[in-house]
């Protein structure tokens, strides 16, 4: 599969908030997803957690927060949705970057790049995957960030 084209229909399984894969691929690295399309959400970590890291979960910028502000030390990657409710993603970014200025981030939006760099800083997040989500592109940007 090249691309997460995801049909929005509430057939699917909700999975664990925290899943571990078997892969060695990524071992020990643990990405944080900020979705708040439950669907996307759960489907996203399949594929994240499919690709040997291990995933966390949020819904909204003020789980985001919430969640790396518990487990900062184990949380390695973000994927951070641009149009999340609550708490603004760049306002997350800036909390986030406040505690670990060096966790790597991906803002992830339906919107073309140059629309969101209207109003978000991208020059403050380590990089941009566009939805539908392109798995090929999704995991070589992650393994990518999680080296540098």
């Amino acid at each position: 599969m090249d691309r997460l084209d995801v049909p929005i229909d509430g057939s699917h399984r909700v999975a664990d908030a925290k899943r571990r894969s078997n892969s060695t691929m990524s071992s020990g690295t643990t990405v944080l997803i900020v979705e708040d399309d439950e669907f996307v959400r759960e489907v996203l970590a399949d594929i994240v957690s499919s690709f040997g890291f291990t995933v966390a979960l949020a819904a909204d910028g003020a789980d985001a927060i919430d969640e790396y502000e518990r487990a900062a030390d184990d949380i390695d990657c973000i994927i951070l949705d641009y149009d999340i409710p609550g708490t603004h993603s760049s306002r997350v970014v800036s909390h986030i970057r406040g505690i670990n200025s060096s966790v790597k981030i991906l803002l992830s939006s339906g919107y073309p790049e140059t629309h969101v760099s209207g109003s978000f800083p991208l020059e403050s997040v380590d990089g941009f995957i566009p939805k539908p989500y392109n798995t090929i592109m999704l995991k070589s940007e992650l393994e990518r960030i999680s080296t540098e």
